[in-house]
């Protein structure tokens, strides 16, 4: 009898530049960025294991070299086993000079356990990454956490964000749901309408250049 391996659904927020680069960098456009990662799972021996790819926008800080309203980078969902999963971040990773990369699972089989979000609304990408990012650089002023996430494109005119607490240096996942529903209701209150976000179990691999 056949063992049948648990199916694993991941989400990456590839960037294609290596490096921070700040308003510096070259590529701005979420779908320059998603077509070189549909470029390059074409050439991919195991490419059915990517199941979707997206425009999207990385935002965390300006003062840790996020360009104005987000990087763009593109979303990558992998499906499959394990091995699969991890040998197709491993090579996105090293293929595109990352310094970190984050796998995050819609659920606990693989990585560390933690917790996360994701929400939907219309809207435009680089518009509500600049609103995110307005808000996320006064909360760290005043609280010192940043709740960093990904936004992309998830159908005509709508966006979804998403973030997960990296548990290498989140250590309180309770104080960054607080946190991030803060920073959800701010968003809310900018866009002068109500957004209900789902919050939840995640795994997190963190794939990081210790050199």
């Amino acid at each position: 009898m056949a063992i049948m391996k648990s199916k694993i659904i991941a989400d990456l927020f590839v960037g294609v530049e290596a490096g921070y680069l700040g308003n510096r960098a070259r590529i701005v456009d979420p779908e320059a960025a998603a077509q070189r990662l549909v470029c390059y799972a074409s050439t991919f021996p195991d490419n059915a294991c990517f199941a979707r790819i997206c425009p999207a926008v990385a935002v965390y800080g300006t003062a840790r070299g996020c360009p104005d309203g987000g990087e763009a980078v593109a979303l990558v969902t992998l499906a499959g086993d394990t091995e699969s999963i991890l040998n197709a971040a491993n090579s996105i990773y090293k293929q595109f000079n990352q310094n970190t990369l984050s796998i995050c699972t819609h659920d606990e089989l693989l990585g560390v356990s933690t917790r996360g979000f994701i929400v939907s609304i219309e809207g435009g990408l680089q518009q509500t990454g600049c609103l995110w990012q307005e808000i996320l650089n006064d909360r760290v002023q005043k609280t010192g956490l940043e709740i960093s996430c990904g936004i992309f494109q998830s159908a005509p005119r709508q966006i979804t964000i998403q973030a997960d607490a990296n548990p290498h240096k989140i250590l309180d996942t309770f104080a960054w749901e607080q946190a991030a529903e803060e920073t959800i209701r701010a968003l809310a209150y900018r866009l002068g309408k109500p957004i209900q976000p789902l919050f939840r179990d995640t795994g997190f691999t963190y794939l990081k250049n210790e050199i």
